[in-house]
């Protein structure tokens, strides 16, 4: 008899946790409906290492800085860190594009690929009425994106390339310059599922001998000699890059200089060819003529340096990774 109760008291104390806990869960989860956006939670975009929560459009005013909590686990690890990540590392902005506001926290972390699940306190946002809103919990399965790309920014122009260590093939390196006058064209390169608001809201910008001065079109002239600093920036998201620009005088005398180097090593490559073409068959009857014309360009090429400057070509500055 004792038995049978104790079975009888067992079921009923099962069913009544099942309950509690399903109820907590629901009202968890429709809670997260109301105060994030319904198309998707959360995104996170590796390279930049930021995590990317999108709340209700309703939510009309930025609030107070939330706690936010962020549950990861290194690979071949049962252990789960939990994060609590200091407040000037999480930022808030409301974009809007196409009349819809797109309320959006920013966690700024160094373990995007290894998130389990975020947790983000109340009070991040404010409705027209008032109201705050609320705790919400990301589980791992609500966090999508996850190898998205976040924002670049690159640019094109006429360059002139110069050799260093000429006769050292084994150090030889080649560097570009830009010229003073010669337009750089800006393309900047937004994605992800609110690239659009982004867009609006980036800022492009290049400092150049300590002058900042903010880009409003895809192109842009250099005005003086210098190192160009070309940055993209979204709240405390930054990318850039830099490249030289040189005024015209120096270009010139720096693309006779190099045409002039070229040709003193043209006798050098001719032979070079001559002598591949003889005494290596294959890729020396094929390859060889190559190197010997190539040698008889490089006067043409010093001649065009001396009455027209140096030798421009189309190159794209800063890299994607």
């Amino acid at each position: 008899m004792k038995k049978t109760m104790r079975k009888i008291m067992s079921v009923i104390l099962c069913a009544v946790l099942l309950f509690t806990t399903a109820s907590v869960a629901f009202a968890a989860e429709e809670n997260s409906e109301e105060v994030l956006e319904k198309s998707f939670t959360c995104d996170y975009y590796l390279r930049l290492d930021k995590v990317v929560v999108t709340f209700n459009s309703e939510y009309t005013e930025i609030g107070e800085t939330p706690k936010v909590t962020v549950y990861s686990r290194e690979q071949n690890s049962e252990t789960v860190n939990v994060t609590v990540v200091d407040k000037d590392k999480v930022y808030m902005e409301i974009f809007e594009y196409n009349g819809v506001r797109y309320p959006q926290l920013f966690v700024d972390v160094s373990f995007c690929w290894t998130v389990l699940a975020v947790e983000v306190g109340e009070g991040a946002f404010v409705r027209a009425n008032g109201e705050k809103s609320a705790k919400v919990e990301i589980s791992n399965s609500r966090i999508k994106d996850r190898y998205k790309d976040g924002f670049d920014v690159e640019c094109e122009g006429e360059v002139y390339w110069l050799y260093e260590n000429l006769l050292d093939i084994s150090n030889m390196e080649s560097y570009c310059y830009a010229t003073v006058g010669k337009p750089i064209k800006v393309n900047v390169s937004i994605e992800g599922n609110h690239a659009d608001a982004w867009r609006e809201k980036a800022v492009v910008t290049y400092t150049v001998n300590g002058k900042t001065v903010e880009i409003n079109s895809d192109e842009f002239t250099p005005e003086e000699a210098g190192e160009y600093i070309i940055q993209i920036q979204l709240n405390d998201m930054i990318r850039k890059f830099s490249f030289e620009v040189k005024d015209e005088k120096t270009s010139y005398f720096e693309g006779v200089g190099m045409a002039g180097k070229v040709l003193l090593v043209s006798p050098l490559e001719f032979f070079f060819g001559l002598f591949a073409f003889f005494f290596a068959p294959g890729f020396g009857t094929i390859g060889g003529p190559g190197f010997m014309l190539d040698a008889f360009r490089n006067i043409g090429r010093f001649v065009m340096a001396i009455f027209t400057g140096p030798e421009y070509f189309d190159h794209t500055f800063g890299l994607k990774y």
